[in-house]
């Protein structure tokens, strides 16, 4: 499932109704063109391995922590 964050407003939470067959010879093609403008800031570390992806910050204050995401 997902949602879409815009400035502080949130969508409602969506299903994904399909995927991409796990061994397709389509699954790094499309998961390349769907992770390379993962944007990142000065607050927020890119971590990838294989195809887990995972964006970290870190701060004292959690509301802030989140901002940075």
């Amino acid at each position: 499932s997902f949602s879409v964050r815009q400035k502080n407003y949130y969508s409602i939470v969506q299903n994904i109704e399909t995927e991409v067959s796990w061994g397709s010879d389509l699954s790094p093609i499309i998961y390349n063109i769907f992770t390379v403008d993962i944007s990142t800031t000065n607050q927020t570390l890119l971590a990838s391995f294989a195809d887990d992806t995972i964006i970290l910050t870190t701060n004292n204050i959690s509301n802030i922590a989140s901002q940075n995401l």
